[in-house]
């Protein structure tokens, strides 16, 4: 039998799997077993993360993210609890994120990592809920403790619909759990959410301190990358009407450049030395080019 560790809350068990996987480093088939009651579980919420998870479990895509976990199970917490207030013992009382056709024809594009969320009780034993949840990658410095933010609200949700227990025991399998301590969870940048023309507006009104403000906050967004925002820039700097002559073109067509390579590279790798020492190139060449910016100014 499985040996569970006693946690007092869900930030412990974060802390516990990121101090045990050093920085840049990762785990292949990592699997842990965790124990909490059902009142520490309830009373003691990931705080930083209480907004991040609600919008990541919510079934209308909030604007901040590329997709999120709740408009692939809708309605699949409460046919959990409608599951298992019919019959306890029952094997089916999960959901899955993602099918197997979206998994072949995702190529690279953004797909949740949480893919298996599921509930059980042993027989006659209804003191202690079990819970497996399956990631095909997790990133264990900032996503994972939004994950277990997550999980502790749909608890408490089966919770609110019946489901009756004393103890929680959390089993977590990970594909490879990696550590990346500048990985930003899969929001898109707020220059990425402005059309062209919105960002036309702010080159002809010279904001170029917004324009800095937002690329010194794309360039610590590194898990998707865009490219779109940085064409529109250089395709409003080139144009034979634009009045800005003295902008840092080498600098951001260099920008763009490494885009297109780390964009390249992840069709063939997911992990490697290279695309780490690219990420971080890209990310202070976009800060480079948010101070050459400002100081037009």
């Amino acid at each position: 039998m499985s040996e569970y560790v006693s946690i007092g809350s869900m930030k412990e068990i974060a802390d516990d799997i990121k101090d045990n996987i050093g920085k840049d480093e990762s785990v292949v088939n990592l699997v842990k077993h965790y124990e909490i009651t059902k009142s520490a579980l309830l009373d003691k919420k990931i705080l930083s993360c209480e907004e991040d998870a609600e919008d990541w479990a919510a079934e209308e895509r909030p604007s901040s993210l590329f997709f999120s976990h709740g408009e692939y199970r809708v309605g699949g917490l409460d046919y959990i609890s409608e599951e298992l207030n019919r019959k306890r013992t029952s094997n089916r009382a999960m959901y899955s994120l993602v099918s197997n056709e979206m998994i072949i024809n995702s190529a690279d594009n953004p797909i949740p990592s949480f893919m298996i969320f599921q509930c059980l009780f042993e027989e006659n034993d209804f003191e202690n809920l079990y819970c497996t949840v399956y990631f095909r990658a997790l990133e264990v410095s900032n996503f994972l403790s939004i994950n277990l933010e997550e999980i502790r609200q749909n608890i408490t949700k089966l919770i609110d619909n019946g489901i009756r227990f004393n103890n929680f025991r959390l089993l977590i399998v990970a594909g490879r759990a990696h550590h990346t301590n500048s990985f930003i969870p899969l929001k898109k940048p707020e220059i990425d959410k402005l059309s062209p023309a919105e960002i036309h507006e702010m080159v002809l009104d010279k904001d170029w301190t917004g324009l800095s403000k937002l690329l010194r906050e794309k360039s610590q967004f590194q898990s998707v990358i865009q490219l779109e925002s940085l064409r529109n820039l250089q395709g409003i700097f080139s144009s034979k009407h634009s009045e800005i002559e003295d902008y840092p073109k080498s600098i951001l067509d260099n920008c763009i450049e490494i885009a297109e390579e780390l964009l390249s590279l992840r069709q063939k790798d997911s992990h490697s030395v290279k695309l780490n020492e690219l990420s971080a190139e890209l990310e202070i060449k976009l800060t480079n080019l948010a101070q050459e910016l400002e100081n037009l100014n």
